[in-house]
């Protein structure tokens, strides 16, 4: 019982590594899922990450605080993202 529960960790921890993203450095953040307005006019040409954007402040484990423009922000973009979504 006890290897199968540690190769069942191991093989979680392959896919579930923590993130090494620090404050100041510059992200791409995937944007497929957003508004396709708030990035590109043309969804289908649109690409899949914009950016690089600076880095603020990680919140919480999962998540991280990005500097975001003005006119991204105007259309109601919220900066924080899951670390999932930063490249």
């Amino acid at each position: 019982m006890k290897v199968a529960q540690h190769f069942m960790k191991a093989q979680e921890d392959l896919h579930h590594g923590s993130s090494n993203i620090v404050a100041c450095d510059e992200v791409l953040v995937n944007v497929r899922k957003f508004d396709r307005h708030a990035f590109s006019t043309i969804h289908k040409l649109m690409q899949s990450y914009a950016g690089p954007f600076r880095g603020i402040a990680t919140v919480g484990i999962n998540a991280f605080k990005v500097e975001l423009p003005p006119d991204i922000l105007d259309k109601r973009i919220h900066s924080v993202f899951n670390v999932s979504k930063l490249k």
